[in-house]
């Protein structure tokens, strides 16, 4: 994380920005790591921060860099997982960087909706909401390199790659202009209220319209957070989009065994399901089904003949 300007930058903005939520309040920082989160919110104002990490070497070097940074006396570090700790008093905020890959690979998101217990009524979250994207997009690193290798076409070995390599998600940065279509919201979490049990499995039919001519050859996968914006009205978020700086989680792609044909404004109904596995292990598959098996909303830009005309009719309208 300290390497990591970008997400690093995320969360200092959205603590000094808030800085009225922090002051005099009781803090608990989940996850705390090196505990740099704990420090920014002790010099937001708080009055306590509950700095937990479970991993007993990073608790120890967290203690030393509070030790370091004369804060003690505001930082207190506990040891372990948030669920084995028994803390003394409930807290006004609780702040962690608990995300992982696309949101919940390795992510601690159920320490953190465990640690819910000890919010207060109208206490605050950072982050507060979490939202996953899906488009689909090109791969030229996973299809095109094969092509012509040094003259040689090794498509045949590209396409044993492919396959021995699709059953799991690839981490890797994707170049904005390899995105086929718009991105497509495939969950919203408020994590206020969210039921832990309801990320058991998620999964959602998506329309996607295509922008331009192309190949789909794989899936992109990415996540945004957003931070209460206390007294600011602009939004205080971190995203790990392609049209964003590159973080480290960089972004999810699921690679398709064979590449699909597309023209711009082609509709392309697929589902995404992500189902968990294993305590911080999901499990991603896409389904691809016919775009004319469900209803495609009025503002849909695709070729389908009664979409153009239910869209000009209703620009027409808009003109009147």
């Amino acid at each position: 994380m300290l390497k990591d300007e970008y997400r690093l930058n995320a969360y200092k903005s959205a603590i000094s920005r808030n800085k009225p939520l922090f002051k005099d309040k009781i803090v608990l920082d989940i996850g705390a790591g090196t505990g740099i989160l704990s420090i920014f919110c002790a010099k937001a104002g708080a009055r306590k921060v509950f700095a937990v990490e479970a991993n007993l070497k990073m608790a120890e070097i967290c203690q030393k860099v509070i030790d370091d940074n004369n804060l003690k006396r505001i930082i207190k570090v506990y040891q372990g997982e948030i669920e084995n700790i028994k803390l003394p008093q409930k807290v006004d905020i609780i702040i962690s960087e608990w995300m992982g890959h696309y949101l919940f690979h390795e992510g601690m998101i159920d320490s953190v909706l465990h640690a819910r217990k000890y919010l207060k009524d109208g206490g605050k979250m950072f982050p507060e909401t979490c939202h996953i994207y899906a488009s689909m997009c090109e791969l030229p690193d996973q299809y095109d390199f094969w092509k012509d290798v040094h003259g040689v076409d090794m498509s045949a070995v590209g396409e044993a790659y492919r396959k021995s390599s699709c059953d799991e998600p690839h981490i890797q940065l994707v170049d904005k202009k390899s995105l086929l279509c718009d991105p497509n919201v495939i969950c919203s979490i408020n994590m206020y209220d969210i039921d832990p049990d309801s990320l058991k499995e998620i999964c959602a039919d998506n329309l996607a319209v295509m922008k331009r001519n192309g190949s789909i050859q794989g899936v992109c996968i990415w996540f945004s957070v957003d931070f209460p914006n206390g007294i600011s009205s602009e939004r205080i978020y971190l995203s790990t989009s392609p049209y964003q700086n590159p973080t480290h989680w960089k972004q999810t792609v699921i690679v398709l065994p064979r590449e699909v044909v597309v023209e711009k404004s082609e509709p392309i109904l697929y589902k995404l399901i992500f189902s968990k596995m294993a305590k911080r292990v999901y499990q991603i598959s896409v389904q691809f089904s016919d775009p004319s098996d469900i209803a495609h909303p009025i503002t849909c830009n695709c070729f389908y003949t009664k979409c153009i005309v239910s869209k000009t009719h209703l620009n027409g309208l808009q003109q009147i």
